[in-house]
């Protein structure tokens, strides 16, 4: 969704500075997705092995939410509170203008880490690649909708308000469809 953004922004805005701003607002948001990442490839093997085990798979599930919740607030908190800091001494102080997008964005790396990233990687451990091929157009498409609509009116906060809202929708729709797999009468 970044790249879109960043594509519509240079399309919409026509200017080379919002862009380079909003890129290096999306860099350290983006690179913590490794976070997830690798916690999903770690628990992989487990959750692939108790597939047909719904009770475990929401225990072991609840479980990691709930210490991906805390975590990931903390991270994102962190990104929040220090965003003009962590701006300057790595990027610089003429990317200050990226501070705004970078803190919608650092909200967005909440929901997209703790809730989009886990469901889906359980999702796919169940088999259920359709449900998120699925969710992924469809959250695609209305990013880029919002992504139109945002940019003119927003800039590039309107592109990272529009990633967040599709972040938040993502997750919705996956955390969703598992706990409706949860509680599936087997």
């Amino acid at each position: 969704m970044y790249s879109i953004d960043i594509l519509l922004i240079g399309m919409i805005l026509k200017n080379s500075d919002i862009v380079a701003s909003y890129k290096t607002a999306t860099l350290i948001p983006y690179a913590l997705s490794f976070i997830p990442n690798t916690i999903a490839i770690y628990i992989y093997p487990n959750f692939a092995r108790n597939n047909k085990d719904r009770k475990w798979i929401k225990e072991k599930y609840l479980f990691l939410l709930k210490y991906f919740s805390v975590f990931n607030v903390l991270v994102a908190c962190f990104l929040f509170v220090f965003a003009p800091f962590i701006i300057q001494i790595v990027f610089g102080e003429q990317y200050l203008s990226s501070l705004i997008p970078f803190r919608i964005l650092s909200i967005g790396y909440f929901f997209s880490a703790t809730f989009r990233a886990l469901s889906s990687s359980i999702l796919i451990m169940l088999r259920k690649v359709k449900v998120n091929l699925i969710i992924s157009i469809i959250v695609g498409i209305i990013n880029i909708v919002l992504d139109i609509f945002l940019i003119k009116h927003y800039g590039a906060a309107g592109a990272s308000i529009a990633t967040v809202i599709s972040f938040i929708i993502a997750s919705f729709c996956t955390t969703l469809f598992l706990f409706k797999w949860f509680n599936k009468a087997e």
